[in-house]
This record gives C-alpha cells, sequence and structure tokens, in this order.
C-alpha cells in the first residue's frame, strides 16, 4: 500500500503536476474503508483505479517523452533524477545523500544543465539553433545531478566530460555520481543526444513507476469535482 502511495505522487503529482487535492476526496472514502473492513485489496484496487484515471500510462509515457516540457521547474525532478541514481547503482549505497541535492548550500546548483542555460560559446552556438536552445534547455533529458554545477559553469560539453587537460579539474568522467558518469560515454552532445537521452530515462520512469493495470476503465471522479483537475 506505500509503495502504491508513492507511485500515486510521483505519477500524479511529480509528473503530470495535479493539482494539489486530486483525488483527495476518493482517498479519503478508502481509507475510511480500510479502516472499517481491513480489505486492502479493494482498497489497493481503489488506489490503482485513481492512479490510472490522473495519470493513465500513455499520458505518463507521453510527458516523460516530450523534450519540451521544463523539467527543470517541475518540483521534486530531484527525487526522479535520484531515484535513477539508485537504479544505475543496482544496490550500492549512494556516496550522497538525498538531502544534499535539496538542502543546505548546494540545494541550487545539484542540478546541472548539460546544454547550459546561458550558452556563450561558439561550441554550443554551432551545435544548437536558438529554437533548440528553447526547447531543450530544460528537458528531462538535458539535466542530470551534480555535486555542484558551480565547476562547469558554461564551459563545452568536452571541457565538462573531461575538465581541463593536463589538470585535475572535476568533471563528468570522474564524478561520484553514476549518472554524471554515463555522460563521458557520449562522443557529442547535441539535439538528438538530448531526445536520446530523454527516451531511455522515459522507458526507465515507467518500468520504475509501473502501476498493473484493471478490468475496465477508470472510474470516474463524483464526489469531489476531480474529474475536471488541470495542471498547477
Amino acid at each position: 500500500m506505500l509503495d502504491l502511495c508513492e507511485r500515486y505522487s510521483v505519477r500524479v503529482f511529480l509528473i503530470m503536476e495535479r493539482r494539489a487535492n486530486a483525488g483527495q476526496a476518493r482517498l479519503y472514502t478508502l481509507a475510511h474503508e480500510l479502516h472499517r473492513t481491513s480489505d486492502f485489496e479493494a482498497a489497493k484496487a481503489g488506489l490503482i483505479d485513481r492512479i490510472h484515471y490522473f495519470a493513465s500510462d500513455a499520458e505518463l509515457d507521453a510527458d516523460l517523452r516530450n523534450v519540451r516540457r521544463n523539467w527543470y521547474a517541475k518540483y521534486g525532478h530531484k527525487y526522479l533524477l535520484y531515484q535513477y541514481e539508485l537504479h544505475r547503482l543496482g544496490g550500492t549505497q549512494p556516496r550522497l545523500p538525498y538531502e544534499h541535492f535539496t538542502t543546505g548550500e548546494f540545494r541550487s546548483t545539484s542540478t546541472e544543465h548539460i546544454l547550459p542555460q546561458g550558452p556563450t560559446d561558439p561550441c554550443w552556438l554551432e551545435t544548437f539553433t536558438e529554437e533548440q536552445r528553447s526547447d531543450l534547455t530544460h528537458a528531462l533529458g538535458n539535466l542530470v545531478l551534480t555535486y555542484d554545477n558551480s565547476v562547469y559553469s558554461n564551459h563545452c560539453f568536452t571541457r565538462k566530460r573531461d575538465g581541463r587537460p593536463g589538470e585535475d579539474t572535476p568533471c563528468y568522467r570522474t564524478s561520484v555520481l553514476r549518472q554524471e558518469q554515463d555522460l563521458a560515454k557520449f562522443p557529442t552532445w547535441d539535439p538528438s543526444t538530448i531526445e536520446a537521452r530523454q527516451l531511455a530515462l522515459a522507458e526507465w520512469a515507467m518500468q520504475r513507476w509501473a502501476v498493473p493495470q484493471l478490468p475496465g476503465p477508470a472510474l470516474g471522479e463524483e464526489d469531489d469535482n476531480d474529474d475536471d483537475a488541470g495542471l498547477g
């Protein structure tokens, strides 16, 4: 049940950005019935139904693949990327706790835009058109957790990837984060690379927060008008 609640939160609130009370009345009813009857199977079925109603697989997949979505503005994007880090570690204990990225002095510098937000070097201006920079800068495929992005500044991808030649400078290749190390495998960083990485993240996320399908369509919301829940 707790696992389903986490999947509800990620799918409905983090990814689809439904309003904060999406499904609240129905969830209260399910909780009351669970307390009264101890029927966990019925409660789980009701929760699964609400997940698919507010964040169906088709909607979720489309949003995750959409490179024009501003993932940097999504509250909780660091949670998704940290879960991806745990996945890449494959059970190994992470060297940096989640709190490093969300609290304290590094809170504002722990999300790295691989294509910088303010590129000035010709290496970026010649690789991305102005329209592509506008569309892709905040795409999920262009974001990665980092210890402190101030060391990368607006440098070219090869500098970020390999550091300064002959010097022991921080770079993706020597990062303590597995997802940054993965970036060292890319020879270049261009629009097609961002799209490919976003697709890979989308496929992983669909598996990580998968929810079984119930027979029949998801029920509508009759008791709190959440059937018109929009973004925000």
